[in-house]
């Protein structure tokens, strides 16, 4: 593979406004709820952003400041960035620190998107710098019919027409891949069995199509992991687990995202298997703390990353995945064996090249024996940097975990 020499600088750019890795709740706290104290609670959880429900926009303010004290920021969602006072509304939110982003709308079809698209020119011809936010469907199986949720016959299609429509500076997607079949509702709460639980088959389709458009048009891409247990429809979104949610996160990495997202950080329903469920914390936040501290140790290889090339090994292929070419690994790798499922990516970053190998079984280990170049580092699980040389060279992958090594 021939040398890249630089990274996205439309990745560094367009996420001007985050300072670090930014990691989003989903349905934060409900605005009659939110302290400081639970603020900080979500920054300790490492945390950096959540959305938060305003109805006015004098409550919205006073939320900001809050976030802003506890050291986060919001995704704001109001009925005041709509209507006449939108302008004003705007400015009186713009140089705020406690703003993160504002949101539009979440899953839209393509006949909803030019309403969206015409509040989005308006906030921007005001401020440049907190960027609009559109949440849009990821892959939708075709038993689901996805023309009737896209307005559009494809995923590719409806992405089109979505740029062609909102002037985005970051895209989001949702697809929650792990789930368990059960058709007839067996299955009852607490939802903390992972017993028969599956990946969808187009979840990494949607990834490689995001990462695509990604790249074409120099946007960056968020991605979830799914942290709340729910039944839904045929099947059941389990209690998320250490190695589900480092899946689905280490896999966004891996093809390129800017920025993480959980689905929720609040409790839905009253399960009890979200992170927050009515003002405390569960044993599922200190899963998702634990995920969020090693992401973050490892943040530096991500911010301003380019996915340049991702590959899968492993039997069976992914649908609509690429394999690993023999004879093609980044310079600096001599060669790369696995006894099992993984993801390969080569991450870019300024200077600095990255081969990044996920493991993507949900419920074995993978052994991966690498080859590298003299020179090569190891980037560990706590952020450290160490000579690659110093270790064997097998590594024992638990589901979901990642090896990253700089190999340039």
């Amino acid at each position: 593979m021939k040398k890249i020499v630089c990274a996205f600088a439309f990745a560094l750019s367009a996420s001007a406004a985050f300072a670090e890795l930014p990691i989003l709740g989903w349905y934060g706290i409900p605005h009659d709820k939110a302290t400081v104290g639970l603020y900080r609670q979500a920054r300790d959880a490492g945390f950096t952003h959540l959305m938060q429900n305003a109805p006015d926009r004098d409550t919205a303010l006073k939320l900001l400041d809050r976030a802003r004290d506890a050291g986060i920021r919001l995704l704001l969602v109001s009925p005041c960035l709509s209507g006449e006072k939108l302008e004003e509304n705007v400015r009186a939110f713009k140089d705020h620190p406690g703003l993160g982003l504002y949101y539009l709308r979440d899953e839209p079809s393509v006949a909803q998107m030019p309403p969206i698209g015409a509040t989005a020119k308006r906030i921007m011809a005001i401020d440049s710098v907190h960027p609009c936010y559109v949440n849009w469907f990821g892959g939708i199986e075709a038993f689901e019919n996805p023309s009737r949720w896209y307005g559009a016959p494809d995923l590719r299609t409806y992405i089109e027409a979505s740029l062609r429509e909102i002037p985005v500076q970051l895209m989001s997607f949702d697809t929650y891949p792990v789930r368990i079949p059960d058709p007839k509702h067996v299955i009852k709460s607490p939802f903390r069995t992972m017993k028969g639980a599956e990946i969808k088959p187009i979840w990494f389709e949607t990834l490689e199509i995001v990462r695509e458009f990604s790249r074409a048009r120099k946007i960056p891409f968020w991605a979830f992991s799914l942290a709340t247990a729910h039944p839904h429809s045929t099947y059941l979104y389990p209690a998320a687990t250490v190695a589900s949610m480092k899946l689905q996160q280490y896999a966004n990495l891996a093809y390129g995202a800017q920025g993480l997202q959980y689905f929720t950080f609040w409790g839905i329903a009253k399960n009890g298997e979200a992170p927050m469920q009515d003002g405390l914390e569960t044993y599922v936040m200190d899963r998702v703390r634990a995920v969020n501290a090693e992401i973050r140790a490892r943040s530096f290889v991500f911010e301003g990353a380019d996915a340049a090339d991702v590959w899968h090994a492993g039997s069976p292929l992914p649908p609509g995945t690429r394999p690993l070419p023999k004879d093609g690994l980044p310079s600096g790798a001599k060669s790369l064996e696995v006894d099992g499922g993984v993801i390969v990516s080569c991450l870019v970053n300024g200077a600095h090249e990255y081969l990044m190998v996920v493991n993507r079984e949900l419920f074995r280990e993978v052994v991966l024996k690498v080859g590298l170049s003299d020179g090569a580092m190891r980037v560990r699980t706590d952020g450290k940097i160490t000579p690659a040389a110093q270790h064997l060279g097998e590594y024992v992958l638990l589901p979901g975990e990642a090896e990253i090594f700089r190999i340039r």
